[in-house]
């Protein structure tokens, strides 16, 4: 009888150990298991810089998290246009990527982003370093932490179906694809009619004659093909405020240990630079392309001038309507604009 129940102990004590290693192994595993993050993004075709600096960005955060951590990208499917970031302000998606332009209606500071008189583009590493404190204070306010800015292009690119957008009178009465608030002011101001049309729509709005020209950027006029229905391209160099934001939900964030909070914000400061790398090849080789698939004229200073006299009269306005924290952008973009 003795020899039975301490069998029966026995076989007891090596089940809980076996349960227990099993607990144990499932509870290993769980922990191993990747944390996936949804992030709502602006739809770009494939190896364009938006989508290139993402997948860069997803990549340095798998890499250093062991895998532990991975990005998935939801192209226009979470949300369009504002509802990029509102996806990511909601809990629908825990993170977004897209261009300033689209979302200054809902953040006030950022219109400050939206014409060339405070930022030199040629100066973009300098301006994110700049503006990276005031920027987790513009979206703080939104519920989102701050993760970088993606650069796009420096040279805004008007495309026309049979004309040089070179100087005002051009401008006139010409319907004109146009986005974002001050954008729009901005092309009133030149004397063409504003025409809101999304990216995957130009090469139908362009050939229905919806539109007569269309502002863009040259990756733009390469993905979508507008150089078969746009024959006319003109270059107004450096006048892209080339800012594209990438943030998570602020509560997805908070979640995330210190470890993995640091790993994301360090690999989004990396994005930027290689943002910067690509979106600059990317862009010289396309004004190679290009200029052989279109009539094809790049601004001279001169030429800019009544252009730029109409941006910069807006500054005060666009400072003003900004807000505190838009001033306090404008203000760092504009001390790196002025420095050596």
């Amino acid at each position: 009888m003795k020899k039975m129940m301490n069998f029966k102990n026995l076989s007891v004590a090596l089940l809980l150990v076996a349960l227990g290693m099993m607990v144990g192994f499932s509870t290993s595993w769980a922990q191993k298991k990747p944390i996936e993050l949804k992030i709502s993004h602006q739809a770009f075709p494939p190896n364009t810089f938006m989508v290139a600096s993402s997948a860069h960005w997803a990549k340095l955060i798998k890499e250093r998290t062991n895998g532990e951590v991975e990005l998935k990208f939801f192209y226009d499917t979470l949300g369009k246009g504002p509802g990029i970031m509102s996806a990511a302000q909601e809990g629908i998606a825990d993170g977004f990527v897209c261009i300033n332009s689209l979302i200054t209606t809902r953040v006030k500071a950022l219109n400050v982003s939206e014409i060339a008189t405070f930022t030199a583009a040629d100066k973009y590493l300098q301006n994110v370093k700049a503006i990276r404190p005031v920027m987790n204070k513009i979206y703080d306010e939104q519920g989102i932490q701050y993760v970088g800015s993606i650069f796009s292009y420096s040279d805004l690119a008007y495309t026309h179906q049979n004309r040089f957008l070179n100087n005002l009178d051009a401008f006139k009465g010409q319907k004109i694809r146009q986005i974002g608030m001050w954008a729009t002011k901005v092309l009133i101001g030149y004397g063409g009619v504003p025409v809101n049309v999304m990216p995957p729509e130009l090469y139908a709005a362009a050939q229905r004659g919806i539109v007569d020209g269309v502002c863009t950027i040259n990756m733009l006029v390469d993905a979508f093909k507008l150089y078969e229905v746009q024959k006319y391209n003109t270059i107004f160099p450096g006048k892209m405020t080339p800012y594209a934001s990438v943030g998570l939900n602020k509560a997805v964030f908070n979640k995330l240990d210190k470890k993995t909070q640091d790993i994301i914000i360090q690999a989004g400061i990396e994005a930027e630079a290689y943002s910067w790398d690509y979106g600059r090849k990317e862009e010289a080789a396309l004004q190679q392309k290009l200029s052989k698939l279109m009539k094809y004229h790049i601004l001279t200073p001169e030429e800019m001038k009544p252009f730029e006299a109409i941006i910069d009269k807006l500054a005060p306005e666009v400072i003003e309507y900004s807000g505190p924290l838009g001033k306090e952008l404008a203000e760092a973009l504009l001390k790196v604009k002025k420095s050596k």
